[in-house]
């Protein structure tokens, strides 16, 4: 055998080692095959009302609705497995039939610190006088979704004809799932809803509901989020002076026993005779309060803001003027992360697309992740650890969703505005 016979056998030993070690590092990092990809996470129905809850170790819980041809409406949750780096099979959450399925007011699930499992959603009983009226029931699990509770009301009054709904819940900071909802106009408010919070005592459920402002805008969705110290926050969208929908905040610092007046901060100015039906997301961070909402006012789209614990702004950053339904989140110790759906005009079709935006002060980068010519919309993110995160979304009436690591949003090209 020749000198460049034995060279060559070695350079493909060395090759063939080398291919696998690469599959051995692929199967024990899955992260990397899951990278990039665009998954499926509803069935064959038309599905609907994507969300994520957070699990006792902060890792996330997918949920979303179905509707099958026979107009059956199911509510499913998945949990995130680490290993596979990936959602498990769907768990199906027993709803009643007339539950409504919208993304603004969709179901959703919390999870209190000792694993019961709680589902809120809206139904649908409409009277002659009120088309709207409805009522936000939930129902709890003690052993992880095998077996659930018969469903009872969030709140208090459960007499015909009123409006309750947009509910959003969260865990607080003792373990017990805390929950907020637009409830019955008050007085001669007509034009406008209260807003009203409730916490879970133990096995009892919902107890001893508190209204935290007076007149709310009626159709937009509330948010809530605590952090570790029993800091809450919840935005709303506003009534202000009698048709300005603009964005408020209402903080405890004492995880719900008590809370501060509402506070206007976005100063938008939107003045419309009716509902946006597009909601703020907050993530409450040692008593700081960080907020993404959609305007119609003079600023129009998407904006991220930053407040202090009174409730006023110390950064505020317009993300863009064709996008909405924002959602955000924040990855240890202070990466800041927001999600939306975006217009672009294509020749002559429109088409929406999510984006993904890290902020870091002036620092801002921001990725595609769906094609332009999609028609992706109501973006939800969870954290993954530090440097990574899932983003789901609606498109052509199924969810998907896709990981995303921090360093693809550093490297990514620069997007091509595309304005009309």
């Amino acid at each position: 055998m020749t000198p460049q016979h034995i060279m060559k056998i070695k350079w493909v030993a060395i090759f063939t080692l080398a291919i696998w070690i690469a599959d051995i590092s692929c199967s024990l990092h899955p992260a990397k095959n899951k990278a990039h990809r665009i998954v499926a996470l509803s069935g064959k129905n038309k599905a609907s009302c994507v969300s994520f809850a957070t699990d006792p170790e902060g890792y996330p819980i997918a949920t979303w609705a179905e509707t099958d041809p026979d107009n059956r409406k199911k509510f499913f949750f998945a949990v995130f497995e680490r290993e596979q780096q990936q959602f498990s099979a769907p768990h199906e959450i027993p709803i009643e039939p007339n539950t409504n399925l919208h993304e603004e007011g969709m179901p959703k699930i919390a999870l209190k610190q000792d694993g019961t499992l709680l589902a809120v959603y809206e139904t649908s009983a409409p009277t002659e006088k009120n088309r709207f009226a409805g009522f936000v029931r939930y129902i709890q699990s003690f052993d992880g979704g095998k077996s659930w509770t018969r469903p009872a009301f969030l709140h208090r009054d459960t007499s015909a004809g009123k409006g309750h709904s947009f509910a959003s819940i969260a865990r607080l900071a003792d373990g017990e799932i805390g929950a907020c909802w637009l409830d019955v106009s008050l007085g001669d408010k007509k034009n406008g809803r209260s807003l009203v919070f409730a916490k879970t005592i133990n096995k009892e459920g919902f107890t001893d509901e508190t209204i935290i402002d007076s007149l709310a805008c009626q159709c937009c969705r509330t948010n809530i989020h605590c952090d570790p110290k029993g800091n809450i926050s919840i935005l709303f969208r506003d009534i202000l002076s009698d048709s300005i929908r603009d964005i408020s905040i209402i903080t405890s610092s004492d995880n719900g026993n008590t809370f501060r007046k509402a506070v206007p901060f976005t100063n938008d100015g939107w003045v419309i005779n009716g509902c946006p039906h597009n909601g703020p997301s907050v993530y409450n961070l040692n008593g700081k309060s960080y907020a993404s909402w959609f305007t119609g006012g003079s600023r129009a789209g998407v904006h991220y803001a930053e407040l202090n614990s009174e409730g006023n702004v110390t950064e505020r950053k317009l993300i863009s003027n064709n996008a909405r339904n924002i959602q955000l989140t924040i990855l240890p110790p202070d990466t800041k992360l927001v999600v939306y759906n975006e217009t672009v005009k294509i020749e002559d079709s429109f088409y929406t697309k999510i984006v993904i935006n890290k902020i870091n002060g002036t620092d801002r980068k921001s990725m595609d992740l769906t094609s332009d010519k999609s028609n992706a919309s109501f973006p939800v993110i969870h954290a993954l650890g530090k440097e990574m995160v899932v983003v789901a979304w609606m498109d052509n009436e199924q969810v998907w969703y896709r990981l995303v690591s921090i360093s693809e949003i550093i490297n990514a090209p620069p997007l091509i505005q595309r304005t009309f």
